[in-house]
């Protein structure tokens, strides 16, 4: 993108290095940047990056599994994977107290969620 400036009668041409924040095409540009980070763990994480694939929209991550070590082991790959493209997964959030509790000896921040519409029931975002 380039835009132009004037200074003291001069017209100048400048040009954007970076996407600008909140142009229309930022959250496609962003899913296309991480589609193709995730091809490089194919071998080495299937089931994460088949995941990490299905269930990422922009900086959202919600995803369940069928075991508590395969929502722990998703988990830890997750972070890991997006640690390799410099993005931050955090706020995990289970209605598991035990993983909540391995979250905090992996030193993953995670979150009690509070349900403000029914209180007595659990929420549950993994």
């Amino acid at each position: 993108m380039r835009f132009l400036w004037t200074e003291n009668d001069t017209l100048q041409v400048y040009r954007f290095n970076r996407v600008l924040f909140g142009e229309r095409s930022s959250p496609f540009l962003l899913s296309a940047s991480i589609k193709t980070h995730l091809k490089k763990f194919h071998d080495e994480f299937p089931t994460t990056k088949e995941c990490l694939n299905q269930c990422l929209y922009v900086d959202d991550f919600i995803s369940g599994a069928d075991s508590l070590q395969d929502a722990l082991e998703i988990s830890t790959q997750a972070v890991s994977i997006m640690n390799q493209a410099s993005v931050l997964l955090r706020k995990w959030t289970t209605n598991s107290d035990e993983l909540r509790q391995l979250w905090k000896c992996k030193g993953l921040e995670n979150q009690l969620q509070d349900n403000p519409i029914s209180p007595r029931i659990n929420s549950t975002k993994v």
